[in-house]
């Protein structure tokens, strides 16, 4: 079994999304039965800590302020004790955090299209409309790119509301429920180049 590590947060001042789209992956990764899932957060408003306690997943807070020293601190450790992948998902999460994460974990770093010092990881997340390879290139070479709506990441309430996939009507694909995502299959390293 693999563990997954996600490092996000939310409040009044970022908003709740960053979080709830982390929730959306972790759901997948329980669905997939891929291993136990743990939430790091410098600011985690109690109603979130309290969904993801009745998930079955823990959390656990790291010291601020978020993408600092003595948060890259908490979440290394933790990266070390219990993650075999890592998620980070913030506007505040340097080159430097990012890096220092990947030394201990296959890393997946989540964007919305406003980082522009670049990138240091296995795998890019942008799932919005306009996410293109022209811009993700450059600042993430080395990573295997996931860009645009296909990569959309959708909690269990949309998913369940949404009209049955006819995976058979549509070459090549499969249903996306029942496959586990390749970035969570233990092991995955993304090919250079």
């Amino acid at each position: 079994m693999s563990r997954l590590l996600i490092r996000a947060d939310a409040g009044p001042a970022i908003g709740a999304g960053h979080v709830m789209r982390c929730l959306a992956l972790a759901e997948a990764w329980q669905r997939a039965q891929a291993g136990p899932v743990t939430l790091a957060a410098v600011d985690l408003p109690p109603a979130l800590g309290q969904r993801l306690r009745e998930a079955g997943w823990s959390w656990r807070r790291c010291l601020g302020p978020a993408g600092g020293a003595a948060d890259l601190r908490a979440t290394s450790e933790l990266a070390c004790s219990s993650a075999d992948a890592c998620v980070i998902d913030g506007y505040v999460f340097d080159r430097g955090f990012q890096h220092a994460l990947r030394q201990l974990a296959t890393t997946l770093v989540v964007d919305d299209g406003h980082r522009v010092d670049g990138f240091d990881c296995d795998l890019l997340l942008d799932q919005n409309l306009g996410a293109s390879e022209a811009w993700y290139a450059p600042l993430a070479p080395d990573a295997e790119r996931l860009l645009g709506t296909r990569y959309a990441l959708l909690r269990h309430e949309f998913l369940d509301a949404a009209p049955p996939c006819r995976a058979d009507r549509l070459p090549g694909a499969g249903h996306p429920r029942r496959q586990r995502p390749r970035w969570a299959q233990r092991g995955h390293r993304p090919r250079p180049g």
